[in-house]
């Protein structure tokens, strides 16, 4: 069923002909919220769920909903609410770059993403429909995960993840100038290189967005971008100053300064994707590997190699993939074995 939330304050407590928020939507003065302004050319996809009741068995009914597949014109420069977050695999924490869009009714997690964490899945049937009924996808397997912040140890939420093969192009569209930041109020940023054109890899929707929100909102930075507080930092929406849209250099700049540092710093090569997670769980890696290593050493008497030592994963290594998708359901579906 579709979810019942507020189109002005986004809660779900009551509707949008009962909310008593002062704002409105600051692009268009309608009574939804901004987040969720679409212009005529964009358009809401359709999700529908048709699963075998043997594949998951507590949905044997057909679900109806609205993911928001975000198309942001070439022509400006627009951004969308991405966060640095973590998913837990294996009580491991990988931080990917997520859009955090309220016009959705589901979560989404890329194909890459779910190969390289060999996430366990579980199949169904759906299919997504995008503008003039177009179908730019179809969906064919669900996953659990548990998305963390960075800044919140503690934080936990669990979902079911739809995956899809393509999620939204590049975000930004093109690359912003760095300089922006030294603009911004001094808050702490739940995406620290929003300026810089980047695939995402999670759509964080509307079933998980009440459990993401806090208090604070900033509106009219630069007369055009609003900040939101959310449990990963403040997220930044709206549309960019033209003055701030030019970049140094020839191109874009998104594969720049912010690109050798990934590649010095924190971007992992796994299956040709880019995943991000800290040097410090890496180290803790190849030290249970080593002990082993030297476990099996003492019980053997002669030394075998740690599992996977021989194909370790290049830490080093970082290159630009093609943008992928991300998607969530909130499905209770029983895992079956991974890839």
């Amino acid at each position: 069923g579709k979810l019942h939330v507020c189109l002005n304050c986004l809660s779900d407590s009551h509707e949008v002909k009962n909310c008593k928020s002062m704002f409105n939507c600051n692009k268009c003065k309608q009574r939804h919220h901004s987040m969720i302004h679409r212009d005529q050319s964009e358009g809401i996809a359709q999700i529908s769920d048709s699963t075998d009741t043997t594949e998951i068995s507590t949905k044997s009914h057909v679900a109806s909903i609205k993911a928001n597949i975000s198309n942001v014109p070439t022509s400006r420069s627009m951004l969308l609410g991405t966060a640095m977050v973590t998913i837990c695999h294996n009580e491991s924490p990988f931080t990917v770059r997520a859009l955090i869009d309220s016009g959705s009714e589901a979560t989404f997690v890329s194909n890459s993403l779910q190969k390289c964490l060999h996430l366990a899945t579980k199949k169904v049937s759906a299919r997504v429909s995008g503008l003039n009924n177009t179908v730019p996808g179809r969906v064919q397997s669900v996953c659990s995960i548990t998305i963390g912040s960075p800044r919140n140890k503690s934080l936990r939420l669990e979902a079911e993840a739809l995956v899809l093969p393509k999620l939204t192009g590049l975000l930004p569209s093109r690359s912003i100038n760095p300089s922006i930041v030294k603009r911004l109020p001094n808050i702490p940023l739940a995406d620290n290189n929003f300026y810089t054109s980047q695939k995402v890899d999670l759509l964080i929707g509307a079933d998980l967005y009440p459990k993401i929100i806090l208090n604070g909102v900033k509106s009219k930075i630069f007369g055009s971008l609003v900040a939101q507080h959310t449990v990963f930092g403040w997220i930044l929406t709206g549309s960019v100053p033209s003055e701030e849209t030019k970049v140094n250099g020839k191109g874009d700049g998104q594969n720049s300064s912010i690109t050798k540092q990934q590649t010095q710093n924190n971007f992992c090569k796994v299956n040709n994707s880019n995943f991000i997670f800290t040097q410090q769980k890496q180290h803790q890696q190849h030290q249970q590997q080593h002990q082993l290593q030297r476990d099996q050493s003492n019980d053997d008497g002669e030394t075998n190699d740690a599992p996977g030592s021989s194909n370790h994963t290049d830490t080093h290594g970082s290159v630009g993939v093609p943008t992928l998708p991300a998607a969530a359901l909130s499905l209770s579906a029983t895992s079956v074995g991974s890839t």
